[in-house]
């Protein structure tokens, strides 16, 4: 009995943390997820009692999800017109007869890829692994593989894949970051392959580099994978690092597939199936309902697009984001409605725009995009603290918007004294009492006095506010209370001021 040993592949996760509630006892650092209210918040620098949403410290989620541009996942293309034969002839030569050869055992078939030949039949692709060929000819082949289970393919069809045991055509996307997922057309799930993308063939060994469990090299003829992570052992002599991938195929019992599986499986009739892409602008995002299912699709600032058969009835709602308003449709269909039913019978492109809401709800002076996106103040209340200030006010003067400013204000009436001020109506008395018309006031000079922008003026303590201008030959009127030195013009019966 051969020795049968097993490939361990891992598959990489980027998870991020679930947020929590604020909390102003904690010490929060970059990156860090919070809520508070109904928003979310990651921090920018590390900080303690800083609440959301100071911007210094925090970026709204949702603000930063409506500014970026991200690529969608590309989509399965319709299944091909028309299918290609339905039955395999296993008289006839095979398809494998057309291999070039490569280096080391492997091979490769223009549209299928690369391989490696073990024995016992077995072929280690370089994107679905170990798979078992059978039933094959010139046109067309059945596969079989842990994953995927029997499923038949051809030149003309590939990368599309009729699966055996799902009863459904799929689609084969090779990620250019490596790895293999498989899209089902019945179920409208994509499914990652416990596989490797290694590319056309494995490279040389070389004793310098780092290896990582999982990863083929070639060496002296032969492929080997590594067991587990290595640098410097020789896959030849190290067999616990290296194991020689043409004496470890699987050892599992594959299913039969008989003629008369291959002749029931492929539909008689081609399937139509159709793309639905959906972009939004920034500002909101589209919800798709599909038969009751409101999770089908939805999307952000972003192009998403799903496959569906013919004549499949859609649900397409648009809801923007807050400090935003839906305006229209365009692409496959129009209007202003916010829900839309489409009626699928073709590839269709339909564009959700939203514009920044520029009303001022609560007449405070700040639209409610700013009120929304900017200063995260309310748009139904102009006094968002409510500590008697307008939050444009606050706006303007420098203070928070968010944080009330009553107890200070409340701490300042009653002690004026301690910022040098007086309250307003000893402020009004005295005013009321400064222009004095009282003719006993004393000027602050006496007589004769010269002004550089005027010349010379005389007064006294009998006839002030009257001044005589030597300027004019005749007398003015001084009038108290005003920033600049007015006079009343006897001369030309106008009031005037002096710098």
């Amino acid at each position: 009995m051969k020795k049968v040993s097993y490939i361990l592949f891992f598959v990489k996760l980027s998870l991020f943390a679930q947020p929590v509630v604020w909390n102003e006892n904690e010490v929060y650092s970059v990156g860090n997820l919070v809520v508070k209210g109904t928003s979310s918040y990651i921090a920018i620098q590390t900080n303690i009692n800083v609440q959301p949403p100071n911007t210094s410290y925090w970026v709204d989620l949702a603000t930063a999800a409506a500014g970026m541009e991200v690529p969608s996942e590309p989509i399965p293309p319709t299944i091909p017109i028309p299918l290609p034969p339905r039955q395999p002839d296993p008289s006839g030569l095979s398809i494998w007869d057309s291999a070039n050869p490569l280096l080391d055992g492997w091979k490769e078939i223009s549209w299928f890829g690369s391989y490696f030949e073990s024995s016992e039949n077995w072929l280690f692709h370089q994107h679905f692994g170990w798979v078992y060929p059978s039933f094959y000819n010139e046109t067309s082949t059945w596969l079989y593989s842990s994953d995927l289970g029997w499923f038949w393919t051809s030149p003309s069809a590939y990368p599309f894949i009729w699966q055996k045991d799902e009863n459904s055509y799929s689609y084969v996307m090779i990620s250019s970051t490596g790895g293999t997922k498989v899209y089902n057309y019945s179920t409208g799930n994509t499914n990652s392959l416990k596989t490797v993308s290694f590319g056309a063939i494995p490279s040389y060994y070389l004793p310098s580099v780092n290896y990582h469990q999982g990863e083929l090299v070639r060496k002296s003829g032969a492929t080997y994978f590594a067991f587990t992570n290595s640098k410097g052992q020789d896959p030849e002599h190290s067999s616990p690092y290296w194991i020689s991938l043409s004496n470890d195929f699987p050892s599992d019992p594959v299913p039969p597939l008989t003629q008369t599986d291959v002749n029931a499986t492929l539909p008689t009739t081609t399937p139509e199936f159709f793309n639905l892409t959906i972009h939004s602008s920034v500002g909101g995002q589209v919800i798709m309902r599909v038969d009751s299912n409101t999770s089908s699709l939805s999307t952000s600032s972003i192009s998403s697009s799903r496959v569906f058969e013919k004549d499949t009835s859609i649900t397409i709602t648009a809801v923007p984001t807050k400090g935003y308003l839906f305006t229209r449709w365009s692409g496959g269909t129009s209007g202003i409605s916010v829900e839309k039913i489409i009626l699928l019978n073709g590839n269709m492109n339909v564009t959700a725009h939203f514009e920044r809401d520029l009303v001022d709800s609560d007449n405070d002076g700040i639209n409610n995009y700013l009120e929304s996106n900017v200063y995260f103040t309310s748009f139904d209340s102009n006094d968002t603290d409510s500590d008697g200030f307008s939050d444009s006010f606050e706006v303007e003067v420098g203070t928070n918007p968010l944080v009330s400013d009553s107890q200070l204000v409340d701490y300042i009436s009653k002690n004026p004294t301690e910022f040098s001020l007086v309250e307003k109506t000893k402020y009004d008395q005295a005013m009321n009492a400064y222009p004095a018309k009282d003719t006993h006031s004393t000027p602050y000079t006496s007589e004769w006095f010269y002004l550089p922008n005027r010349g010379w003026m005389w007064t006294n303590n009998s006839t002030f506010p009257y001044f005589f201008d030597q300027n004019t030959s005749d007398w003015l009127h001084f009038e108290n209370g005003n920033t600049k030195p007015t006079f009343y013009e006897y001369k030309t019966k106008q009031w005037i001021q002096i710098e």
